[in-house]
């Protein structure tokens, strides 16, 4: 009988082959911060519903860079990762290039949870960069692109994420 490789036809789902992806640039997500933001909550009057600016503006650099997303948000936890991908995509964001999560950790350290993806990871990763509020990312401070609570992800971080992604994250 042939043993089944679950991770190969995961990644024929995922990526189309039956190879992990080759050369990949990796954004590594938050939602809250990013997605969301205090501005958006008072207009949406929620949090379920991501701004529409900030949305456009990440499809803008996944489709000038051809990134995949890795869900680095605490909504990885209460969503699973096809649950995520539906509210990508009915928030209009490119939800297909949502690939992975990050593993939880006991100490809740965003930077360990992406140290300890990168590290499991089957992916041969180009470049990554990290697309957070929060201004702690340690040893992937080079490769943060920190947003605004209050505004989300702006004209500004676009320019920064695509620059960074498309320079080998060598800047």
């Amino acid at each position: 009988m042939k043993k089944i490789n679950k991770n190969a036809i995961l990644s024929q789902v995922l990526f189309g082959s039956r190879t992990p992806g080759k050369n990949m640039k990796v954004i590594f997500l938050d939602i809250d911060g990013v997605l969301t933001s205090i501005k958006s909550s008072k207009k949406n009057k929620n949090w379920d519903t991501f701004d529409p600016s900030a949305v456009a503006l990440l499809n803008e650099v996944i489709k000038s860079t051809g990134a995949k997303i890795v869900i680095s948000s605490s909504w990885r936890k209460k969503h699973s990762l096809q649950e995520l991908r539906q509210i990508f995509k009915n928030n209009k964001a490119l939800g297909n290039s949502i690939i992975d999560c990050t593993p939880g950790s006991t100490s809740g350290n965003r930077e360990e949870e992406i140290e300890t993806w990168l590290r499991e990871s089957e992916h041969t990763i180009q470049c990554f960069i990290v697309i957070d509020d929060s201004p702690d990312m340690g040893k992937f401070s080079s490769r943060l692109i920190t947003t605004s609570f209050e505004k989300g992800l702006t004209v500004l971080e676009r320019d920064w994420a695509i620059n960074l992604l498309n320079s080998g994250c060598s800047k």
